[in-house]
């Protein structure tokens, strides 16, 4: 009877790790639900406007204080990674109408969490998307949605550097506290590099890849020639990812999703021979902090 009953919760316990095995995301589903999200929150809430949005380039050099996370020493399976990450990585989502309907629509991008009271971090360019959306569309909100379908909206950017593409957003959290990242001092060339985001609305997609180089890259702001740092990895993103964390073996962030860059022979310039995956090191944002 006592084997009989071993049994019984063994074949129950495999078959619901089977079923967790066995999640599949419905995308379209997925972003449907963060526009109802969004309805309800612009009936209720106030995000931070297009128009002050603009106002994002007199932030620059401004820091943040936040409250960091300690991180244990102990590395993790690309499971663990994925499961630890997934709860602390957002959508940061631009509402919109278009000039076609009267549907609420969202323009996603990718961020993550590096302070339970709300600090968000994603890329200059992605707040520039929302403060000045073409198109004849209309923007309504800035929006951030968890994994878990917490969606809030942006109360305010409180840092950001135009030079390394990073900006820093405070949700209007109601008070919950959220699950955030710990951050790494640094990393290395060979370090193992994961990517985490929403490539061509491919929610939380996750790629396993390595730091490849660091270099001093030459970039140009408002007419004025600037230097700035950048990680390349290997680990697949693509638009849509941008903002999103780059995350090492401990589960620490370690850079930030910036932009791609393609390598073609001269000879046949629509011969492809690489794809840089152009990050924003960690070093970077931790000048953003205080």
């Amino acid at each position: 009877m006592i084997k009989f009953k071993i049994s019984i919760l063994l074949v129950l316990l495999s078959i619901n790790l089977f079923a967790q095995a066995q999640e599949f995301m419905n995308n379209e589903e997925y972003i449907a639900k963060f526009a109802t999200s969004a309805d309800s929150l612009l009936k209720v809430n106030k995000s931070v406007s297009a128009q002050e949005a603009k106002n994002v380039a007199a932030l620059v050099g401004d820091k943040v204080k936040i409250t960091l996370k300690g991180v244990k020493s102990k590395l993790l399976t690309p499971n663990q990674v994925f499961g630890q990450s997934k709860k602390a990585t957002v959508i940061v989502g631009s509402a919109y109408l278009c000039t076609h309907c009267e549907h609420t629509h969202i323009n996603p991008a990718t961020g993550y969490i590096i302070d339970e009271n709300g600090i968000v971090v994603t890329n200059y360019h992605v707040v520039n998307a929302y403060a000045y959306m073409g198109g004849g569309n209309k923007p309504l909100a800035f929006l951030v949605r968890l994994y878990d379908g917490r969606t809030y909206p942006v109360k305010d950017i409180i840092a950001a550097s135009e030079k390394d593409d990073l900006a820093i957003l405070r949700l209007d959290t109601q008070g919950d506290k959220l699950p955030a990242f710990a951050l790494a001092p640094k990393a290395n060339i060979g370090d193992v590099a994961y990517s985490l985001g929403h490539p061509h609305n491919l929610y939380y997609y996750f790629s396993q890849g390595h730091v490849n180089h660091k270099y001093v890259d030459k970039t140009r702001v408002n007419g004025t020639d600037y230097y700035r740092n950048i990680m390349l990895i290997s680990a697949e993103y693509g638009i849509g990812s941008s903002g999103g964390p780059i995350i090492d073996a401990f589960g620490r962030v370690i850079g930030t999703v910036s932009s791609t860059r393609t390598l073609s022979h001269a000879e046949s310039p629509t011969s492809v021979q690489m794809i840089l995956k152009k990050t924003i090191p960690v070093e970077s944002l931790w000048k953003l902090l205080k």
